[in-house]
């Protein structure tokens, strides 16, 4: 997961500093960024999802007679 979201925060890093030199933002820039934002996004709900069945598996490992 954290090469994934270095790899995102390092693109956004690069727009970032573009727009600093230029003073300007771009459709192209923005469109990107929004599409960066999907992908972090993404990352972040797939871990959280594997969190959350990794802590629902444990809970019935845990206790075996619970039927949750």
């Amino acid at each position: 997961m954290l090469p994934r979201i270095r790899r995102v925060g390092d693109q956004l890093n690069q727009i970032t500093h573009a727009v600093d030199l230029t003073g300007t933002v771009s459709k192209e820039q923005v469109g990107a960024v929004k599409e960066l934002v999907g992908q972090l996004s993404k990352v972040l709900k797939e871990h959280l999802l594997q969190d959350a069945e990794f802590e629902a598996s444990l809970a019935r490992s845990l206790n075996p007679s619970s039927k949750k």
